[in-house]
């Protein structure tokens, strides 16, 4: 197994890096170091990253290294980028001195259990559900591009104390980060005040607070057990489904993971509430918040980011031949006569195999106005279902029963106000193909009405 140690170079990080390479031949370990300069203190900054350079090579530990340029918006920002160092971990790189690295299994930080009392009572404090009392665990991180890697805790179990002693014991250089030392961060408040006196009122409060976390992890577990068992989370096209849970308990979890998803932390329990509550709502009904909407579905309450609600443009159909459009891909592409007489004759298994996985349209490419376009539905749009009658796009959404979810997001050809074909669905009327059609258009995108 090989194991990435995130090193900073203060006590914590070269205690674990120190403990780690001297014994991971024992456990059948091999350990690299990974060091990310967010360039936050500047020079300093830059003085703590060559210290840990200095620090791997006498330790003939591997080290990738990470800075950042320019200046992050937020703490979440510098959060994000460090955990996309941590991913990079996971992937082949060559060193600045040449020699290859190889890809990680699992990044050990050096978080302890001092650490893990201090994040308890912040997140108690600032009204946290259990989940916040769960402090910190092992986990794993994964990227947009698949990429995944496990995050480790060793030193977990371990005061600071400890730590400290373990320093004093072998000597070991390391740098602080005076950031640390000035009460103005909430944590470090915490930390140079609350523990100190919580832990000469309550002796032993450090190790109490970390089973207390543990336990309480493990009922967290139990329901993540249930959610996943019961498949009350999943992906839909768009965006999350949570499925009908009447236990507000369980329910309540579905919501977080979805959260966590979208990276949302400022939601509180009467968002919770209120799309426990839209579950009971009519279909179609919506509830917009934060910068997510949730919509009543007939499979439970979906949850899509609110920016991608809105039409993604639209492009001449003579400038797509097939490949991509923008915001969903789909092809389009000509039909050949021998395949028009089996359409005509009523062969619809073609409409499975012309494209598998996707549902194809047929049209008469000459029945097509100058001018038509592919683009996402606009208001005061009409729509005359094949064999049917003219109605309104949003009556014709309803009547098959499309979620409002997907509604902004189906590509359509369309003529002014006119939907000429509905991708994924149905063409209208006007664009049906008869034997004596000499240019079919075969349109394959994905069937919306199984998303």
């Amino acid at each position: 197994m090989r194991v990435c140690v995130a090193v900073s170079g203060g006590k914590d990080s070269i205690a674990l890096l120190h403990y780690m390479a001297h014994n991971g031949q024992e456990f059948g370990i091999q350990v690299t170091a990974l060091n990310c300069d967010h360039g936050i203190r500047g020079d300093a900054s830059r003085q703590d990253s060559e210290f840990v350079r200095s620090f791997c090579q006498a330790a003939h530990v591997p080290l990738l290294f990470f800075a950042h340029t320019g200046t992050f918006a937020s703490e979440e920002d510098a959060r994000l980028w460090r955990r996309n160092c941590y991913l990079e971990a996971a992937k082949e790189h060559t060193l600045e001195d040449g020699t290859s690295w190889e890809p990680a299994d699992a990044i050990a930080t050096g978080h302890h259990m001092s650490d893990n009392a201090e994040t308890v009572i912040f997140n108690i404090a600032r009204g946290s559900g259990l989940s916040g009392a769960c402090g910190i665990s092992d986990g794993e991180i994964t990227g947009q591009d698949g990429t995944s890697i496990k995050l480790i805790r060793p030193l977990i179990a371990s005061t600071r104390r400890e730590i400290d002693d373990y320093i004093r014991e072998f000597g070991l250089p390391y740098v602080t980060d005076d950031t640390n030392l000035k009460d103005y961060y909430t944590r470090n408040k915490i930390r140079m005040y609350v523990m100190p006196e919580l832990e000469r009122a309550v002796p032993g409060a450090q190790r109490s607070l970390y089973r207390f976390s543990r336990i309480v992890k493990e009922t967290e577990d139990y329901f993540e057990d249930i959610i996943k068992r019961d498949g009350l989370v999943s992906s839909v096209y768009g965006g999350l489904l949570i499925r009908p849970v009447e236990e507000m308990a369980i329910f309540s979890r579905c919501c977080l993971k979805v959260f966590a998803h979208y990276r949302i932390k400022d939601y509180t329990s009467q968002h919770i509430k209120s799309l426990y509550k839209l579950q009971h709502g009519a279909n179609g009904k919506r509830f917009r918040f934060l910068r997510l909407v949730a919509f009543k579905e007939e499979k439970g309450i979906s949850v899509c980011e609110s920016g991608r609600i809105s039409p993604y443009g639209e492009a001449p159909l003579d400038h797509i031949t097939s490949g991509k459009f923008v915001g969903e891909p789909f092809a389009v592409q000509p039909v050949s006569s021998d395949v028009v007489r089996q359409i005509c004759s009523g062969n619809t298994s073609l409409e499975l195999s012309f494209c598998p996985g996707r549902k194809t349209l047929f049209l008469d490419a000459d029945k097509i106005p100058e001018g038509a376009v592919v683009r996402f539905k606009k208001d005061g749009d009409v729509f005359q279902r094949f064999g049917g009658s003219t109605k309104k796009l949003g009556d014709y959404f309803t009547d098959i029963k499309l979620p409002q979810r997907l509604r902004e997001r189906v590509p359509m050809l369309c003529t002014g106000h006119s939907v000429l074909a509905v991708c994924g669905i149905e063409i209208s009327e006007s664009l049906k193909i008869s034997a004596e059609s000499r240019n079919v258009l075969a349109v394959s995108c994905m069937d919306y009405l199984q998303s």
